[in-house]
């Protein structure tokens, strides 16, 4: 006859299966969440955002000059006839993601820079004046 040695039932620890459970459920958020490489666009490099965009080809008096500011800062130099007046308009934007740049909060002047495609780029304009308020939205071309 054979001899069967008695072995002690061992139960899974409580703390241990719970930190695998909750490390599971984490890491499949986690990449749930992720972005494919695919699915990310490439971001324009700031030297394609700088130089001349146009409006129209038959109006050069409405090109917007786009400029590097100071602390990688992008200088928008606003037409004056897209402002509806004498003088143009300087716009200083601070980067606020990826082919996107805008105004900090709280100025006189709200204005957003952002690059919409290859070569194609979207302007939004609003300033706040005590007599009327000035709204500019324009669509930009790289010549």
């Amino acid at each position: 006859m054979q001899q069967v040695k008695a072995r002690a039932a061992v139960a899974p620890n409580r703390i241990i299966v719970r930190i695998a459970w909750d490390a599971t459920a984490l890491l499949s958020v986690i990449l749930l969440l992720a972005a494919l490489p695919s699915h990310v666009a490439a971001a324009a490099k700031d030297s394609d955002v700088m130089g001349r965009w146009i409006t129209d080809k038959n109006q050069p008096d409405m090109d917007y000059q786009v400029s590097a500011g100071p602390l990688g800062k992008l200088v928008v130099t606003v037409p004056p006839k897209a402002v509806g007046r004498a003088k143009g308009e300087t716009v200083t934007l601070d980067r606020v993601g990826p082919d996107a740049f805008a105004t900090p909060k709280g100025g006189k002047i709200h204005a957003s820079f952002k690059v919409t495609g290859p070569r194609r780029a979207e302007f939004k304009m609003m300033i706040n004046r005590p007599d009327a308020f000035n709204l500019t939205d324009q669509l930009l071309e790289r010549p």
